[in-house]
């Protein structure tokens, strides 16, 4: 089950399936393209990484969506609803990249094994603006402003970000 989730100029939020897409096929979307956006413009998309253990651990897939009016928003994955609007980070421009930054947390073993799936314990956003701006968001995200920073790392454009595979490091280009 791959899936690849972009948002776009035309305000839609769409998923492609991977798994079904081929050279010969083309690219194939999962369902239609769904309008998340009236009037501001979505800059950048993301998974939700799942949080929290036990009781209090996410049971929904979610996308995060960023907009040209500073608000970050979380979709369902499965029927596209909109879960949660809050607002990001205000430092520069709007977000035009996001990568969630989570760490495992070790197996406990005291939980039944159908439950052992290491769940994410450090959750937190990078994200990066067209001009000189990288920061993080601490999950979860709820437009407190206490729990964004930003900083400028470039003195211009900033083109790529990419965190290493143990979320430890953050690499702008």
């Amino acid at each position: 089950w791959q899936t690849l989730v972009s948002v776009g100029e035309d305000r839609c939020l769409v998923e492609y399936d991977l798994d079904e897409s081929s050279v010969g096929s083309g690219v194939v979307l999962k369902e239609p393209p769904k309008r998340i956006e009236v009037s501001a413009v979505p800059t950048a998309a993301t998974w939700h990484p799942l949080l929290g253990t036990g009781a209090n651990r996410d049971y929904e897939d979610r996308v995060v969506t960023a907009n040209s009016e500073y608000k970050l928003m979380q979709w369902n994955a499965d029927n596209k609803s909109c879960r949660r609007t809050t607002l990001g980070p205000t430092f520069g421009q709007p977000i035009n990249k996001l990568l969630p930054l989570v760490k495992a947390s070790p197996r406990d073993p005291d939980v039944d094994a159908a439950d052992s799936i290491p769940h994410p314990r450090l959750g937190y956003l990078a994200y990066s603006t067209c001009e000189k701006v990288v920061g993080l968001c601490k999950m979860p995200l709820d437009g407190n402003p206490n729990k964004a920073m930003g900083l400028i790392a470039h003195p211009g454009p900033i083109s790529c970000i990419a965190v290493s595979h143990d979320s430890q490091t953050l690499v702008t280009a």
